[in-house]
């Protein structure tokens, strides 16, 4: 009797047989057409060994995944069926090839003993219940996980030896292509050049991603993609900038003239414990597997990179970083420091709009409870460090105002050069279009109706760019006649008057402030407020500020006047005596009806009832 015989009986047969097609990866399962012929010619073998063919189902959903992925449908129905008492058989090229992960072979093997389901591949027949069979599937598991392992690691340390020489290939950025050597060289498309360096430069200017996204969406200025593999590999795109692309940019040293392997975690050895269930992880500096700098020509400086990632941290706001200027009224947002426990303090609102700033100190205690270090009044300590700012600036001035045109006349040059090469690329692609239409043979109608249209939509997009041209500069001119030049002198000679200009913000202000300042230590006392102020450039200057009278308590012989005068005198009388008198509220003001009337509800002082004047009215 044969071993199939012995092994396959009536019982397997009156159940299905299951045929499990599976290639690791795509271009196996388009290259390697005999493999797959060779998997799907096991139905023959099935139905010779006793199937019907009515019973075989084939199992190919996994085809192009790896038998190490955890969630392969193919091989979940398959389980699903054996564990039901569906499957009689399940035959494989290789059986070695319905799982790589232990786990997932071991439990197979386990749910086919206990169901009674042989498995079959080219070289055998294994029955899960026979201690000898067992054995072989167990070994054949453990060996072949071992050796995938193995030739990973074994890859995977001559890639890394590779890529510490600098050698290994990967597809660049857009903005660098490989040469005929796979030396990277900088893109030759002026246009490409154009747009990533604009894009440095304005961050360098604005200093934040999200601004420089608005500054290419209000000059209508679009950012390359060059595309890699598929039909696409070499094509140049151009679409609208976005944030994560700004931040992709401003992350990546590769622009920086670095060439990086490693910066990302895939595996769980090189992953942090708390971003296990990432599929990729950034990873900081000094965790990179290769870093070598200068490697290849770069967009920006070493300097610049390192200026831009602690900038952009900067820009996150936390216990330790300002963030990005708000456009709250607060002038030294982020900036403060408690004179009295040395701890950030944060910026707190109050009135109707919000007028009043307040920098207030909130310490954090052990069981999780606040109290209020110290809550200092903001107006007028902003009021006075924007004016030192200010005296500082003034013998810069005439400096500031040729730098002002200098930088306005440089960026416009900039822009105008950037639309030039979009002008330009159109006006070649619309040639092109025409130089293809006028070579096609008149006669062959079928071409030269395709070539005709798509040179029409050349046509098309060059007369919209150049539209868009118009329209962008009519908005923004790209150049300063003599009378802006004039404008822009005569404005820069003012500092004060440039600083409370309507069409400067608050948070370019803010921008301004923080250049300027490394930090503001307040200190609030029995009178008054002691700023201590620390430029920049580490010198220091200290002042007190008189705290403010609101909120101070108004004078008692102000309120015993009025409870005096409350049983006979209306609120308006009651203003009028104060106000003849030369009293003033704890603010400084006047009196007037409302303020008596507040300060009575304040203190609980009676209304005056049906008060006759003197004329025998009466004032309620």
């Amino acid at each position: 009797m044969s071993r199939a015989d012995s092994t396959i009986r009536l019982d397997h047969l009156q159940r299905r047989a299951y045929i499990y097609v599976r290639q690791s990866t795509l271009q196996q399962v388009y290259n390697h057409q005999e493999s797959q012929r060779r998997q799907y010619a096991l139905q023959a073998r099935a139905i010779e060994l006793g199937w019907s063919a009515s019973s075989l189902v084939v199992v190919d959903e996994d085809q192009g995944f790896s038998g190490q992925k955890e969630d392969l449908t193919g091989f979940s129905r398959l389980m699903e069926a054996v564990s039901r008492g569906l499957v009689g058989a399940i035959f494989c090229l290789e059986v070695s090839r319905l799982s790589r992960r232990g786990s997932a072979w071991h439990a197979l093997i386990e749910v086919c003993a206990w169901q009674n389901t042989v498995l079959i591949d080219e070289e055998g027949i294994y029955d899960p219940n026979l201690a000898n069979d067992r054995l072989i599937l167990g070994i054949r598991g453990l060996v072949d996980e071992n050796e995938l392992d193995t030739l990973r690691r074994r890859m995977q340390v001559s890639r890394e030896a590779k890529a510490g020489r600098g050698e290994l290939r990967f597809h660049p950025p857009t903005g660098y292509l490989h040469d005929a050597n796979d030396k990277w060289i900088v893109d030759p498309d002026e246009e490409v050049q154009g747009a990533i360096r604009l894009f440095f430069e304005q961050f360098r200017r604005l200093g934040n991603a999200s601004a420089v996204v608005r500054y290419f969406h209000a000059q209508h200025i679009c950012f390359p993609t060059r595309h890699f593999g598929s039909v696409k590999d070499g094509e140049l795109t151009w679409k609208p900038l976005t944030y994560g692309r700004a931040l992709y940019v401003l992350h990546d040293p590769i622009y920086a003239g670095a060439y990086v392997y490693g910066r990302h975690a895939h595996s769980r050895q090189r992953k942090p414990k708390d971003k296990q269930h990432q599929a990729e992880v950034r990873l900081p500096q000094e965790e990179w597997l290769v870093l070598i700098w200068d490697a290849f020509p770069g967009y920006i400086s070493r300097e610049e990179y390192e200026a831009n990632q602690k900038r952009l941290q900067g820009n996150r706001a936390g216990p330790t970083t300002p963030g990005i200027p708000r456009s709250g009224a607060a002038m030294l947002g982020g900036q403060v420091i408690c004179g009295r426990c040395g701890r950030p303090m944060r910026v707190a609102y109050e009135g109707t709009d919000g007028q009043y700033v307040f920098y207030i100190c909130y310490p954090q205690k052990a069981q999780a409870q606040y109290h209020t270090c110290q809550r200092v009044p903001g107006n007028e300590v902003d009021q006075q460090v924007v004016q030192r700012v200010l005296d500082a600036l003034a013998p810069a001035e005439i400096d500031l105002s040729l730098r002002i045109l200098d930088e306005i006349a440089r960026q416009q040059e900039t822009l105008h050069r950037q639309w030039q090469h979009r002008l330009e690329r159109a006006q070649y692609e619309a040639d092109l279009a025409r130089r293809r239409y006028q070579n096609v043979d008149p006669e062959n109608r079928l071409v030269a109706r395709s070539l005709e249209q798509a040179w029409e939509e050349c046509l098309l997009t060059l007369t919209q760019m150049e539209q868009e041209y118009a329209i962008a500069q009519a908005q923004n001119p790209l150049t300063l006649s003599e009378e802006e030049r004039q404008q822009l002198l005569s404005i820069a000679h003012d500092l004060p008057a440039l600083w409370y200009a309507s069409t400067t913000t608050t948070a370019e202000r803010k921008e301004l402030m923080r250049l300027l300042i490394a930090d503001v230590v307040l200190t609030r006392r029995t009178s008054d407020i002691l700023v201590q102020l620390r430029w920049v450039t580490n010198q220091a200057d200290a002042w007190t500020v008189p705290l403010p009278l609101r909120g101070a308590r108004t004078d008692p012989a102000i309120l015993q006047l009025i409870r005096t005068m409350a049983p006979d005198h209306s609120d308006s009388a009651i203003a009028k005596h104060l106000h003849d008198n030369g009293f003033r509220t704890a603010q400084g003001k006047s009196f007037i009806n409302s303020r008596v009337r507040s300060l009575r509800q304040t203190h609980k002082i009676g209304k005056v009832q049906n008060v006759h004047t003197q004329e025998g009215g009466s004032i309620v």
